[in-house]
């Protein structure tokens, strides 16, 4: 039985570790609902990993579905990150140069009674200007 519950702690404060930031919110286009990318980091022997949110205007990120994950991902010549944007009041994009690891978790979810319909690219140009701003610098540089 001891052995159970120390595993359990163990789990527990390496969980309690990470790092979760909330670096950008995009409103949809007709201001009905929010994409809310979160940035997290678990330390100095991980990767930094994104989750995209939407939620209704205003209202903290935890309270929507997580649409789209990615884990050490890239934008524009090497910047830790994704681009974010909405393409319609209803279709949003997620876009990433590379990433270690991806994961669409809902391509079609609803909030605040509005279908949306979700897109998770590899296909991020170097030259488009992102709503969402780096936090973590560049993979060249660390910082």
């Amino acid at each position: 039985m001891r052995a159970p519950l120390t595993a359990g702690v163990f789990l527990g404060l390496i969980a309690g570790c990470a790092d979760h930031k909330q670096i950008a919110r995009i409103p949809a286009p007709d201001g009905s609902v929010e994409a809310v990318v979160v940035e997290g980091n678990g330390g100095a022997t991980t990767s930094f990993w994104y989750d995209v949110y939407i939620v209704q205007p205003g209202a903290d990120y935890s309270s929507g579905p997580d649409v789209a994950y990615t884990y050490g991902s890239l934008k524009h010549d090497r910047e830790f990150g994704v681009d974010v944007s909405w393409k319609t009041p209803t279709d949003l994009d997620v876009a990433y140069q590379s990433a270690m690891k991806t994961s669409l978790n809902y391509s079609v979810t609803t909030v605040a009674g509005k279908q949306i319909t979700v897109a998770l690219r590899s296909e991020c140009p170097e030259s488009s200007a992102s709503a969402v701003p780096s936090s973590r610098g560049t993979q060249a540089d660390g910082s």
